[in-house]
């Protein structure tokens, strides 16, 4: 029984946090940068901001804000890994056209503004050539004129990349396990 209260009680302070965050848009944060695999491939000569080797993107935008499931039950050294690979993942600057078309029923549509983009790693494995496979679940930080913001969408849509051991990520497509595809989704306040 006092497992069982502790757990309701961090999930309760869970929840909490997420409504703090969710009253108001999101803002950049001043961080120290820590060493990631992205500094193998930015050059020594690069200018602040240069973005990494990538291949396969289209549309350029802001970095995005990528963080671990935190419903996944990982080991220290997994969640190290995970993390190490939601840092590199945030680093990539561009966004691939297979999300705009998978969120084209509200990129550019009236009633609706995208103020960026958020995305929780739920999957790693290693690619066999010292690199790793990452699946990240991506969603819109998004404003409607029906509910404001933020508004949410329910979506299983999810972004698949190869972290290589030389820290160049290369984009490898999409998960689309329900074919919802541009179609009208599911809003959730």
């Amino acid at each position: 029984m006092r497992y069982r209260n502790a757990s309701l009680i961090a999930l309760g302070v869970v929840a909490l946090c997420l409504a703090s965050l969710a009253a108001s848009p999101p803002q950049r944060r001043a961080t120290s940068r820590q060493p990631s695999v992205l500094d193998a491939v930015i050059p020594k000569d690069a200018k602040p901001g240069m973005a990494p080797r990538m291949s396969a993107m289209d549309i350029t935008a802001p970095a995005w804000d990528v963080t671990v499931d935190w419903s996944l039950q990982l080991t220290a050294q997994n969640a190290a890994i995970y993390q190490q690979m939601a840092s590199a993942i945030a680093g990539v600057n561009s966004i691939p056209a297979d999300r705009t078309n998978y969120y084209s029923m509200v990129v550019n549509q009236p009633g609706f503004t995208v103020n960026g983009w958020t995305g929780m790693v739920n999957d790693v494995a290693a690619d066999g050539n010292s690199g790793n496979f990452v699946t990240v679940a991506v969603f819109p930080l998004l404003t409607s004129d029906q509910f404001g913001y933020p508004t949410q969408i329910a979506s299983d849509y999810s972004e698949r990349y190869n972290v290589a051991g030389d820290g160049t990520i290369t984009y490898l497509g999409f998960l689309d396990p329900q074919g919802l595809a541009g179609q009208p989704a599911a809003m959730v306040r």
